[in-house]
């Protein structure tokens, strides 16, 4: 079996990801300024959602001036209505902490470095805690300086949906977590202003009998498990995009530079109201099944799962937006009705050559709930 090496799977459960986000830090500042004049936003208020028996909220924070003033935060405290709820400091918080996002590529140069720092933020409360109706935020910078704001109003109402595969085994390669550092930090800006269409998306791929991903030596679509999977509508809904004829790559290769117009490769999105999308990625080609316009219901066919634009093996990518834009929106978290959990597989190990899965005790039967990141489930 040819071995697949970290380098090249690392991009098979890469999927969209237009952005890679890095944490370069400036020393200390000796000048002087007035808290005030730091401003923390939240660009896209917190909606909640239940994961593993808690209740999370997925956001960033804007820390501004962060470049200009040679900044350095140190810490960060989340308050919900008032009370400190999760403290980002250390090791978190270095990992969590961006100063820019690097260029998409050199023809999609649009966001070059602002002057803000961002904080990935993902705070987690108990069910039995009671319902927040706002967060606001306490920022520590190196020289002293402490800087307050950013309060931003709770919005309710989790989209509840049915999964987009069925059947055993299936892998959340790239979830939604504050450890995916590939979709839950792919900022994209244009027009000046930010967005985040994949903060919950994941990449869905499929694991056979043996524990594995593939069959053979992984370098022909045909050996993924996940290939020619179903793709099913999670709502009802009306086909709002609608694209096909995108040719498919050669694991773990894709078929042509990616570029802002194929990274989608071939897809649909489904408007399934309310203000909200559905969006899936890297259909094979040939095999969209729907057209712009057309009602579609819960449960029915849209295409099958492949390895077409910005993917090196066949996987869905997957996630809820509030536009028809499937990158110029913002992502929306999103839960199953019900769904089992197996167990989990580490991306690490999922990347070395020859390392098997197996489940871990019995299923556990969860509702109502957002599947976390590298776990294994099955859906129904």
């Amino acid at each position: 079996m040819k071995k697949i090496t970290r380098r090249d799977m690392l991009k098979v459960t890469g999927g969209i990801g237009l952005a890679t986000l890095t944490t370069p830090f400036f020393g200390c500042s000796s000048s002087s300024f007035a808290a005030e004049s730091i401003p923390l936003r939240v660009p896209h208020g917190p909606v909640p959602v239940r994961q593993m028996g808690q209740t999370v909220y997925g956001y960033e924070l804007y820390i501004g001036k962060a470049l200009s003033l040679n900044l350095s935060v140190v810490k960060v405290d989340i308050l919900a209505d008032g009370v400190v709820v999760k403290t980002y400091e250390g090791t978190e918080l270095s990992t969590c902490l961006i100063k820019k996002v690097d260029p998409f590529s050199s023809e999609e140069a649009v966001f070059t470095g602002r002057d803000y720092d961002i904080l990935l933020a993902w705070p987690a409360l108990g069910l039995s805690s009671a319902t927040r109706s706002q967060f606001s935020h306490r920022v520590y910078f190196s020289n002293g300086t402490v800087a307050e704001g950013g309060t931003v109003a709770v919005t309710a109402g989790t989209t509840l949906i049915a999964p987009p595969v069925k059947g055993e085994r299936w892998w959340a390669a790239n979830g939604t977590s504050n450890f995916d550092r590939h979709h839950r930090n792919a900022i994209i800006d244009f027009a000046s202003k930010s967005y985040l269409a994949q903060r919950f998306a994941t990449d869905w791929m499929k694991l056979g009998p043996d524990g594995r991903l593939f069959t053979g030596d992984g370098t022909r679509c045909s050996d993924y498990y996940s290939y020619g999977a179903d793709l099913l509508a999670v709502a009802n809904g009306t086909v709002v995009e609608a694209r096909d004829g995108i040719p498919e790559g050669v694991p773990p290769n894709n078929y042509a530079q990616t570029t802002i117009q194929n990274v989608f490769g071939n897809c649909v999105i489904l408007d399934i109201g309310g203000g909200r999308y559905a969006a899936y990625a890297h259909i094979i080609p040939g095999t969209v099944s729907v057209t712009i316009g057309e009602t579609v219901t819960q449960g029915q066919l849209i295409g099958k799962l492949g390895n077409s634009g910005n993917s090196t093996a066949p996987h869905l990518h997957f996630h809820l937006c509030n536009g028809r834009d499937g990158l110029l929106s913002e992502g929306l978290p999103f839960s199953f009705t019900s769904y089992e959990l197996l167990g989990s597989f580490k991306i690490d190990d999922a990347l070395e050559a020859g390392t098997v899965w197996t489940p871990s005790g019995s299923a556990q039967l969860r509702t109502a709930e957002m599947v976390m990141y590298e776990q294994v489930v099955r859906l129904y």
